[in-house]
């Protein structure tokens, strides 16, 4: 029983970390990027998203093991659809291509590279989600091998004893000088020597 309540806090927890590394890796760029341009902000909403899943996986898995798996699912595709929104930044400057260095005027159409606040947000929301998709495998993974508390026993096999049958009693072994033949004298050959004289 105490292996069974271990494992069901291991369960809650991971669920709850999962939790917590999506909120920090949906505010990370943001916080990081404050002062600059908020071309990573679009993240945020769906990394929310995978929060709230997560969120809700703690307070209801014990409910069904399906729900559980609906709730990791969506949580998970949120955070890949965050990372996808913050992948397209950079491949965005890279295919238009970036503003020269300031002082330099920023041609139209062109926009700044990234910031090292940007870099810095980027690179720990990516982490972020990454760990938060594996604390919620995790707790799904523990969640279905975790035994159910209470099982029923096996019922036992009655062996019920025939009626009206004669039990055959157990042979003992004769001794050994007992089995041996004896000579049977009664169907003998008649003996060829003549009878002693009479007086």
């Amino acid at each position: 029983m105490d292996d069974l309540l271990e494992k069901d806090a291991r369960v809650l927890w991971s669920y709850w970390l999962a939790f917590g590394l999506a909120v920090t890796g949906g505010v990370a760029p943001l916080v990081l990027a404050s002062g600059g341009p908020d071309r990573l902000a679009g993240a945020i909403i769906p990394y929310l998203v995978a929060a709230g899943a997560s969120a809700a996986n703690a307070l209801l898995y014990r409910r069904s093991k399906s729900l559980a798996t609906a709730l990791y699912f969506l949580a998970g595709v949120a955070i890949v659809y965050g990372m996808l929104l913050m992948f397209a930044v950079p491949l965005r400057l890279a295919v238009t291509g970036t503003c020269p260095d300031a002082p330099a005027v920023c041609p139209p159409g062109l926009e700044r590279g990234f910031s090292s606040g940007e870099t810095t947000g980027f690179a720990l929301a990516i982490l972020m989600g990454i760990l938060s998709i594996l604390a919620g495998f995790l707790g799904l993974m523990l969640l279905y091998r975790r035994k159910p508390r209470w099982t029923a026993t096996p019922p036992m096999e009655r062996v019920i004893p025939a009626r009206n049958q004669p039990t055959a009693a157990p042979v003992e072994a004769a001794p050994k000088a007992a089995t041996e033949a004896v000579p049977d004298t009664s169907t003998a050959e008649p003996s060829t020597t003549p009878p002693p004289p009479s007086p």
